[in-house]
C-alpha cells in the first residue's frame, strides 16, 4: 500500500509539473476552473473588482474596489472612413472597439503575447500602425524583439510569413536583470501555486488572512503591495530597485540609448513594409503616476532622446501633469479607468484625424 501511494504521489507531482509548465495544458486548465465565472469548489477565485484585488483576496475592502468602468462611444467623423488601422496592443487595449476610433475603414487588433496581427496593406487606405505596451512590459518585450514574428505580413491565402528585417541578437548590458531563467522561473510558481492551491472552496481562509494582513500589518498579500497613501495596489514587481518590469530601477543613459535605437529600428522596419504612419505608445504603470518619487523616468527620457525618431502617442506629460492622477487608474487593478482611457483615445483620434486629413 505505501508503495501504491508513494507511485500515485509521483505520477500526481509530475502531473502537476507537466500542466504548469506547459502553456496549452495550463490554459485548458484554466479556461475550465474559469468558465463563466465558475462557482463550483474546484473553480478558481474571481473578483470583478481589479486584478489586484483578485490576486491579494482583498474582495472585503471598499477602498480597492474597482470594476471597469468603461464607456465606449463613437467620435464625429467629419470625412470618410478611409484608415486601415493596426494596432499591436495588451490587456489596456483589449475591450477597445473598433467604434471608439474616428474615420476608420477597418481595425485590426492584435495582443501581446495572446493573438498575432497579421496585415495586408490596402494602398487605397491610410494603414497606420499603433504599436501600445504597458511601461512595466515595455523594455523586457523590446529586449527580446519578438514583436517581428508577432506583427508581420499575411499571404494571399490568410497565412503569416515571417519578418524579413534582420534581427541581430545583441542584447547589451540593458540592467533590467530579467533573464529567460527568471521570466520562466515566475511563471512555473505561479502555475504551481494555481493547479494546487486556487479553488474556491479555500476561499474563505484566504479571505481571512488577507483581510488580518491589511487591517494589521497594512500589508497586501502575496504579489501585491499597498501605496503608501494607502489608497491603491500595486504589483510588487513595479517598485522592486532590480526587476525589468520595475519603475525604480535605475537605468543608465546607455540603456535608453539601447532602448531608442531598437525603438527607432521598428520604425524603419514597418514604414519599409509599407504603413503610412507608425506610432509607439507607452501606457505609464500606475506607480509612475501615483508614487513617483523614486521613478527612473524612463518614458519622459525616451520620448526627450535627440535620436528618437518614432513618433509617439505620449500620455506620460498628460498624465504627469493632472491635478488629481488617482482619478485616472482603478485602485485594485494593474489598468487605467475610463478617465485614463479616454485622454488616450482623443489623443489617437486627434492623430487619425489628421490622417484622415480632417481637423
Amino acid at each position: 500500500m505505501k508503495k501504491i501511494l508513494s507511485w500515485i504521489c509521483i505520477v500526481f507531482g509530475l502531473a502537476v509539473l507537466v500542466f504548469g509548465t506547459s502553456s496549452e495544458l495550463f490554459n485548458f486548465v484554466h479556461g475550465k476552473k474559469y468558465y463563466q465565472n465558475n462557482k463550483s469548489w474546484w473553480g478558481e477565485h474571481h473578483s470583478d473588482n481589479g486584478d489586484l484585488v483578485n490576486m491579494a483576496y482583498l474582495d472585503d475592502i471598499n477602498t480597492f474596489r474597482s470594476p471597469k468602468d468603461y464607456v465606449f462611444t463613437t467620435p464625429a467623423d467629419t470625412g470618410a472612413k478611409n484608415i486601415d488601422l493596426y494596432v499591436w496592443g495588451d490587456s489596456y487595449l483589449e475591450d477597445v472597439p473598433e467604434k471608439a476610433f474616428a474615420h476608420v475603414a477597418n481595425y485590426h487588433f492584435g495582443r501581446t503575447y495572446y493573438e498575432e496581427l497579421h496585415y495586408k496593406l490596402d494602398k487605397s487606405k491610410r494603414n497606420v500602425l499603433i504599436i501600445e505596451t504597458s511601461e512595466r512590459f515595455a523594455r523586457p518585450y523590446f529586449s527580446y524583439r519578438s514583436i517581428y514574428n508577432s506583427v508581420s505580413r499575411e499571404k494571399d491565402t490568410g497565412t503569416a510569413i515571417g519578418a524579413t528585417f534582420k534581427v541581430t541578437n545583441s542584447y547589451a548590458a540593458l540592467g533590467i536583470n530579467v533573464g529567460i531563467e527568471d521570466f520562466f522561473e515566475g511563471h512555473i510558481n505561479q502555475n504551481l501555486e494555481f493547479l494546487l492551491f486556487n479553488y474556491n472552496f479555500l476561499n474563505k481562509p484566504r479571505f481571512l488572512k488577507a483581510d488580518m494582513n491589511y487591517l494589521l500589518f497594512n500589508r497586501g498579500s502575496g504579489n501585491v503591495v499597498i501605496s503608501d497613501n494607502g489608497r491603491n495596489l500595486f504589483i510588487k514587481e513595479t517598485i522592486l530597485p532590480k526587476h525589468g518590469y520595475s519603475s525604480y530601477q535605475v537605468l543608465p543613459n546607455s540603456d535608453i540609448d539601447w532602448f531608442v535605437k531598437e525603438f527607432d529600428s521598428v520604425y524603419d522596419h514597418y514604414k519599409a513594409e509599407g504603413f503610412d504612419e507608425v506610432y509607439l505608445s507607452v501606457i505609464p504603470t500606475p506607480v509612475t503616476i501615483l508614487q513617483p518619487a523614486r521613478y527612473n523616468h524612463f518614458l519622459p527620457r525616451v520620448s526627450a532622446h535627440p535620436n528618437m525618431n518614432m513618433p509617439l502617442i505620449d500620455l506620460y506629460p498628460i498624465f504627469k501633469s493632472d491635478a488629481n492622477p488617482s482619478r485616472l487608474y482603478r485602485s485594485g487593478d494593474t489598468h487605467w479607468n475610463n478617465n485614463g482611457m479616454q485622454i488616450w483615445l482623443g489623443m489617437v483620434n486627434e492623430v487619425l484625424r489628421k490622417e484622415s486629413g480632417m481637423h
